[in-house]
């Protein structure tokens, strides 16, 4: 690993948080960042070395990769922006220090997609690319970033149902990131309709089709109970579907929207 270059980010990183209006209002918040940018770059580490990709951009990768909090993040759009943005900030300085340009790309191509799987600028996905995200997210839920998380949401303070929606959040956002990475897991640029569920969704959906084949097929339920029981559930079907594309034209729109913002940024 190049001591040099690593102690050169690090006092990039320090000199960019020490200048924030920001963060110099929110000592705390300025702590709390600090700490869980050195985990990253120290976990990103580890992968490195365990894989075999250069240590010393991981390394650097993992220091600035939230480098963009030393902006408020005042709107959720701002935080779900913040990787493309932290890339922004990093590649001038990245440049300077001599790094080439497919290694600097290759970094912030990494810190640009750690949040939302996104970036503003073509380039290749390439493992050490994901190595920021992996490493983000190992330190998102491990044992002390949670309590930290509940220390600073005061969750011994707030009601049991407020308690309830963080822990319902928390796991929703862990299952997110493991279907995530199941679909990624493919190979193939464009995958086939199929892989869409996996082999537990078919299989589930396999018993509830045969079921109601022989609940039809059998003549145990009168015909006004199979009219009824199946009109509500096409109709609870054609719901989801609506809703399903109004999220995703949603989402699209304020991607294109971040996307945007994060160009005229750069």
């Amino acid at each position: 690993m190049n001591r040099e270059l690593v102690e050169k980010t690090e006092a990039f990183l320090k000199e960019t948080f020490d200048a924030s209006p920001y963060l110099q209002a929110h000592p705390a918040d300025k702590a709390y960042r600090l700490q869980h940018t050195y985990r990253v770059a120290n976990i990103a580490k580890g992968i490195a070395e365990k894989e075999g990709f250069d240590v010393t951009a991981a390394v650097i990768a993992g220091l600035l990769h939230d480098i963009a909090y030393c902006e408020e993040m005042a709107t959720r759009e701002d935080w779900q922006n913040h990787g493309r943005r932290s890339a922004a900030i990093a590649r001038p300085f990245l440049e300077s220090i001599g790094l080439d340009r497919d290694r600097v790309n290759e970094i912030c191509y990494g810190i640009a997609i750690h949040v939302d799987d996104r970036a503003d600028f073509p380039w290749e996905r390439t493992a050490f690319c994901e190595t920021v995200g992996d490493a983000d997210n190992i330190d998102r839920f491990d044992a002390y970033r949670i309590y930290e998380s509940l220390q600073y949401q005061k969750f011994s303070e707030v009601s049991l149902e407020e308690k309830q929606e963080i822990v319902a959040s928390t796991l929703a956002r862990l299952e997110k990131l493991r279907e995530m990475k199941r679909i990624k897991g493919y190979e193939e640029e464009f995958r086939p309709v199929w892989h869409f569920f996996d082999l537990k969704s078919y299989i589930i959906m396999a018993v509830m089709m045969g079921g109601g084949i022989w609940l039809r097929a059998s003549g145990l339920a009168p015909d006004v109970f199979i009219a009824v029981f199946y009109t509500g559930l096409g109709c609870a079907l054609a719901l989801a579907g609506v809703l399903f594309w109004i999220m995703f034209l949603l989402f699209r729109e304020k991607s294109n929207d971040n996307s945007k913002k994060s160009a005229n940024r750069i």
